[in-house]
């Protein structure tokens, strides 16, 4: 293999793919990353873990085609600190070699034969906006639970069907729900599927500047066990999980008696100025009255804070709420709106928050549902 290309598209290229290297996991494969050139011009570069792997094609100036194998991380660094301008690489059967200027660094190779075949994944079925998609994940992301032992509460259940797709996620304190449209090559497409959480936020990061994402599926009976999602010349493919997903439907069709509306910037500033007085575990409390929401934190014992801020209140009685304020915040911030309504019914019952635009109007495309704390 030999092949020239420039520092800096091959530094990105790397760095894209590397998100696919484990964390924890230290295996020969899992941190090796695989380079195949093509006489098309083309420079392919693969990291895979088992569970799920990264591929970006690059174009560069290809005199030999070939594919190998080396220490992806090492390879990494040693791309991200090349000096701008040509890059060089060549391959033999034992050895790569990496010049740039008066640069020059050679890596051993990876038996080819032990390095696994990529899992194959059907043509695309799905096509979405990327920047919807990436939008969806950020949006649900924030109610995922940091229990890793639970598949369940650590992963986005996405569901396609008709029109209309269905991006849900729960840690048993909160839930978030977005719903997009997407685009089907298949008039049959019915997916379900739980996403693990940290390739859902690099799958969002990775599609940042992109135009769209195409996705395909491998499923049985429409539950899906691998997924790809595809841009232009990047790919991640991942395994999903096989666990049963808590049952929160009936928690986004519940009718409520009180509903507040109120802006979004000026509640996220009274929110955190208050909170500076109370510890991770501590707890804010909101009263809704008919023109205004007060915010209290602490207790006379100790630290406190109050704050009043405008807010309109239409049906039911005075309300107060106790809740985590991080996790008010988490989805204040997921809002896109200038003004949220809060819809509440009592002070044990789980809330919902949505965004409003300036002329009132609800946008049900998204929303978050709070489980209160009991004072």
């Amino acid at each position: 293999m030999q092949i020239k290309i420039d520092q800096k598209v091959l530094a990105d290229a790397t760095m894209w793919v590397s998100r696919a290297f484990p964390s924890k996991n230290d295996d020969i494969i899992a941190t090796s990353i695989a380079l195949e050139a093509n006489l098309d011009g083309t420079l392919s570069l693969t990291v895979y873990n088992y569970d799920a792997f990264a591929t970006c094609t690059i174009a560069g100036d290809v005199t030999q085609d070939g594919k190998i194998v080396t220490p992806g991380k090492k390879f990494a660094e040693i791309c991200k600190t090349l000096p701008l301008g040509d890059v060089n690489i060549t391959a033999t059967d034992t050895r790569l070699t990496i010049k740039a200027s008066s640069f020059v660094s050679n890596l051993p190779l990876v038996d080819l034969d032990i390095y696994p075949e990529l899992p194959q994944v059907p043509a695309p079925s799905i096509e979405v906006a990327a920047s919807v998609f990436a939008n969806a994940i950020n949006q649900t992301y924030i109610a995922t639970s940091r229990e890793e032992n639970s598949a369940s509460l650590s992963s986005l259940k996405i569901t396609f069907d008709g029109e209309v797709a269905e991006m849900l996620s729960t840690d048993r304190y909160r839930l978030a729900k977005r719903t997009f449209n997407y685009k089907a090559t298949d008039e049959e497409v019915q997916y379900e599927m739980l996403l693990p959480k940290k390739e859902a936020n690099e799958i969002a990061r990775a599609l940042e500047n992109q135009d769209l994402v195409q996705i395909g599926v491998n499923a049985k009976e429409s539950k899906v066990s691998f997924a790809s999602f595809a841009t232009k010349n990047m790919q991640i493919g991942t395994s999903t999980y096989d666990a049963l997903f808590p049952a929160i439907d009936s928690l986004f069709n519940v009718n409520y008696e009180t509903l507040v509306t109120v802006s979004r910037k000026a509640l996220i500033d009274a929110i955190r100025r208050v909170s500076v007085v109370v510890s991770v575990d501590s707890h804010l409390r909101l009263t809704f009255l008919e023109e205004n929401i007060i915010l209290r934190a602490g207790n006379e014992e100790s630290s406190d804070a109050t704050e009043s801020i405008k807010g309109t209140r239409e049906g039911g009685d005075e309300i107060t709420v106790a809740c985590n304020p991080s996790y008010l915040l988490d989805g204040l911030n997921a809002i896109v709106e200038p003004n949220v309504q809060i819809r509440i019914n009592d002070s044990i019952k789980p809330f919902e928050i949505s965004g409003v635009t300036d002329e009132g109007k609800q946008n049900a495309d998204y929303r978050y549902v709070m489980v209160p704390i009991r004072m």
